[in-house]
């Protein structure tokens, strides 16, 4: 007599499952490198976000300014350190008055996907109160929304 009772799985049942982890991999290594980089972006746009701010309140305090270039340039005048692990250069430019608009340019290192060496634009009113306006050579899909 012979007995059927033996366990395991069949070579057909262990390459469909491969199969269908290569699937699944297929679709998730893009979709997490596009997640992390756009989270390191994240990183950008705050501290971006952060150095406009400190003009405007450097601007209501002080009166106009000129523009700002190196990286401690940013933390002396407006008080804000810039982190320079994503960033590998940030020019703050000079606001006339007021009601001009103050323009902060970041430009982006240490991310991949293309998307090194490109800059993230803010504009802003330089006394505050106006809309915030993200634009540069950073795809759109990676900016803050306006």
């Amino acid at each position: 007599m012979v007995r059927s009772d033996k366990k395991g799985f069949t070579l057909i049942e262990l390459m469909i499952v491969v199969a269908i982890i290569g699937i699944l991999a297929a679709i998730a290594i893009p979709a997490y490198s596009d997640y992390t980089r756009k989270a390191k972006l994240g990183e950008v746009s705050n501290t971006v976000g952060a150095l406009m701010s400190a003009l405007n309140t450097h601007i209501s305090e002080q009166g106009v300014s000129a523009a700002i270039n190196p990286l401690t340039d940013a933390a002396d005048t407006l008080g804000i350190a810039v982190p320079t692990k994503y960033i590998s250069s940030v020019t703050v430019g000079a606001c006339a008055d007021a009601d001009a608009d103050g323009v902060i340019t970041a430009t982006i290192q240490g991310i991949g996907g293309g998307v090194d060496t490109t800059t993230m634009i803010l504009t802003s009113r330089c006394g505050g109160g106006g809309a915030r306006t993200w634009s540069g050579t950073v795809p759109t899909k990676y900016r803050p929304k306006n």
